[in-house]
């Protein structure tokens, strides 16, 4: 799995948090999609899911989860005249289920 240091900075870096408390925050979710995605590829990596989709996968959980705190109600809204608001996915893997298929087969239930 990718390195937590390393997911939080690129995480921070990604959502822009500039602030103390937006950067502890990114760490926080980081550390959350470390765990929600080693949970979707698996104990041991048995897909083979190569480190560079599984750091995407985290950034891109990472990002859902930090976008949460600055919604109201699931609804993302942005600067700008031209901006309309929008909403965000209600499961944060969403993102990552996407990319993940490629290595991992969608069994049936």
């Amino acid at each position: 799995m990718a390195d937590q240091d390393a997911s939080a900075h690129d995480l921070a870096t990604y959502v822009q948090a500039t602030t103390a408390e937006d950067q502890q925050h990114a760490q926080q979710c980081a550390e959350e999609a470390q765990l929600l995605v080693a949970r979707a590829v698996g104990e041991g990596n048995p897909h083979k899911v190569p480190d560079e989709i599984v750091s995407r996968c985290v950034l891109e959980v990472g990002a859902d989860l930090y976008s949460r705190k600055r919604t109201r109600h699931g609804i993302a809204s942005f600067d700008g005249i031209d901006a309309a608001p929008i909403r965000i996915a209600r499961d944060p893997m969403s993102a990552a289920r996407a990319i993940l298929r490629n290595w991992i087969p969608i069994g049936m239930a």
